[in-house]
């Protein structure tokens, strides 16, 4: 059986961008790892053919919490003989990709979903960098989940070209029609909006995401507050986590907590009755990969408000699925809502191409099938280098 080892910081990574491609690559004859910190509840629900080895990573800067992730992962790639090691997220990325050049194992995969140290300037921004290009020279393989990010990358000097492709129209992992399914959009929107107290003639603009600050949501808040002040009948609905709202601008969220037109749900796992809910799904983030929310809402057959930047671009395009608005502009986010929550046509006719874009190039059992076959052709190169080694010894 050809195997291969995940490697991210947290659960709620796996489960939300890695877990259904894990199970995939199980359903069609690999051993699948995980290697992520230990969470009871994750580890019951986790598919029980997926091995779960708990290894703590160290989060944040820590200098000495990093090398000791290098070790435990070190130690660990030492032990086993995996075909491929895969990684995404930075911390885990440069944890993972490290170890697992020093540990010898044949293939490295590094999937960059994004790249973190473009929301930095300064001193932090050129630190992140060489860490970011460490990463990238200690993997074998780069695969970027948007052909944008790729040429950014290249442009950076991050990797060569031969090290790295986008596998199909780029994403993690696309959409899954089956439960982003827009046959049940009416349902959900009344039995949502229902349970939110939200009536059903408001306008609701929406967000689902970490509600953290370099997912644009300060901008996001001061946009709405202005809106607030002109429109009437209108509500602003946010599904997401809230561990990270402390590095939000702290008076905008102030005024969010107190806000009658904001409803906040927390994160869940159950977001397609959420888009259902909603008119518009706004997006205002400073960097990302692929988002899949964004994808997820373009196929509920939602217009989207975005950023101009990679990945987005890729997905939004400006006048025919939605409208793209420069990162950081407060001014520029209000124009673009208060324009789609006043034309009801325009908001059906953008929402309407935005389902067919992201039915017919996105939609996660394709991807699944390209992801597979890139992973079988590298899991051979991994099989021919351990003969080569096994040789020579």
């Amino acid at each position: 059986m050809p195997s291969i080892c995940f490697v991210t910081t947290l659960p709620l990574t796996f489960t939300a961008f890695v877990e259904p491609f894990a199970n995939h690559l199980q359903s069609n004859g690999w051993e699948v790892t995980l290697v992520c910190a230990w969470d009871k509840d994750f580890s019951a629900q986790l598919n029980s053919t997926i091995r779960y080895v708990p290894i703590p990573l160290s989060r944040g800067c820590s200098c000495l919490g990093t090398l000791m992730s290098i070790i435990r992962l070190g130690v660990f790639f030492r032990q086993q003989r995996f075909d491929i090691v895969q990684y995404s997220t930075p911390n885990a990325a440069f944890c993972a990709a490290l170890a697992a050049r020093l540990a010898g194992q044949p293939v490295r995969v590094y999937a960059q979903w994004g790249l973190r140290y473009t929301g930095f300037s300064g001193i932090p921004r050129i630190i992140f960098k060489m860490l970011e290009k460490l990463t990238c020279r200690c993997s074998s393989v780069i695969r970027p989940d948007s052909m944008e990010n790729l040429e950014f990358a290249l442009g950076e000097g991050l990797y060569s070209a031969q090290k790295a492709k986008v596998i199909g129209h780029g994403s993690s992992r696309g959409v899954d029609l089956t439960k982003f399914d827009i046959q049940k959009k009416q349902q959900w929107r009344q039995e949502c909006r229902q349970r939110l107290h939200i009536s059903q003639s408001e306008i609701v603009a929406g967000f689902v995401g970490s509600l953290r600050r370099d997912k644009g949501t300060t901008e996001l808040l001061r946009a709405w507050q202005q809106l607030t002040q002109e429109k009437s009948g209108i509500r602003l609905l946010l599904v997401g986590d809230l561990r990270f709202s402390s590095s939000i601008d702290k008076v905008a969220w102030q005024w969010a907590e107190s806000c009658g037109s904001i409803t906040f749900v927390g994160h869940t796992t159950d977001v397609p009755p959420y888009l259902a809910a909603m008119d518009v799904f706004v997006f205002p983030s400073y960097r990302e990969g692929m988002p899949s929310s964004v994808l997820e809402a373009q196929a509920m057959g939602l217009p989207v408000i975005g950023s101009d930047i990679p990945g987005i671009r890729e997905i939004v395009c400006a006048d025919q699925t939605g409208i793209l608005v420069p990162v950081q502009d407060t001014s520029a986010l209000v124009h673009a809502m208060s324009k789609l929550l006043a034309d009801p046509a325009l908001r059906q006719r953008l929402g309407n191409c935005a389902c067919d874009s992201a039915r017919n190039r996105f939609e996660q059992k394709a991807l699944m099938r390209l992801l597979l076959d890139d992973r079988n052709e590298l899991a051979l190169l991994g099989r021919e280098h351990r003969n080569i080694q096994d040789r020579d010894s």
